[in-house]
């Protein structure tokens, strides 16, 4: 017996699947070409400068460690076999066509060419040397490219926990050390904007986040974590080429 009651649930059951109906379907994401060896390096940021600059206090703090080439690698996944998105990763291994990310493995990126800057007016000023060493011991450095729409495109850079550490020589011994990411492993937040050509108007990559960092030694600056990091990485297919690496959806 169909009761007004029953009438009414129909109703809603109906109303529900049709506004499931009507939801629009999160992007699906693909890195092109596919296959492909790409690398990333340093380019010139927003003031003009090319460097990747670690400010261990704020965005508004008159001292910043920065290293002005920084260089890491990666495959585009291949493929997948009768589609023609590659890959959006379900579970290790294991690629599809629906929506999210792509993920590929980084080669340990280098950062050299590296020093404590004092900012003069608009200017930095280099104050003395530093260095710094990565490594992946704790886990893979990662890339991370998303299409939310096709005009917003996301990317970040996976940090391992203790990825890296920044050594700055002091007249005391044991010198300073920062230890980045020394909590757990993180991600460095920016957003992608495709290129158009790898040699000439490569795609980048804007990063703008905070990492977790600790400091032991002498003649470290009194500073809090966690610490600003900001770089933009130039994308490109490796060798270059006429090819720009695009995300898209």
């Amino acid at each position: 017996m169909i009761t007004r009651k029953s009438i009414g649930a129909l109703a809603l059951v109906a109303a529900l699947g049709a506004m499931a109906l009507m939801a629009p379907l999160a992007s699906a994401t693909r890195v092109t070409p596919a296959g492909t060896a790409i690398k990333a390096t340093l380019a010139a940021n927003a003031e003009g400068r090319v460097a990747a600059v670690f400010i261990p206090t704020n965005a508004f703090a008159t001292t910043s460690i920065q290293c002005l080439k920084s260089e890491t690698t990666a495959t585009t996944p291949t493929q997948v076999a009768g589609s023609e998105n590659n890959t959006n990763r379900t579970g290790t291994g294991t690629f599809s066509t629906g929506p999210g990310g792509v993920f590929m493995d980084l080669s340990t990126p280098t950062f050299t060419e590296c020093g404590v800057y004092v900012r003069s007016g608009s200017n930095w000023v280099k104050a003395k040397e530093a260095e710094t060493k990565t490594n992946s011991t704790n886990g893979k450095w990662t890339l991370s490219v998303d299409a939310l729409t096709s005009t917003a495109l996301a990317g970040s850079i996976g940090v391992p926990s203790n990825g890296a550490k920044i050594f700055i020589p002091t007249e005391a011994a044991p010198e300073c050390t920062i230890t980045v990411s020394n909590e757990r492993a993180s991600a460095v937040m920016g957003r992608w904007t495709n290129g158009t050509n790898s040699t000439t108007a490569p795609s980048t990559l804007k990063v703008d986040s905070q990492l977790s960092f600790a400091q032991a030694g002498a003649g470290c600056v009194a500073s809090a974590s966690p610490a600003q990091f900001e770089a933009t990485y130039a994308v490109r297919t490796n060798p270059e080429g006429a090819t720009a690496v695009k995300v898209e959806e």
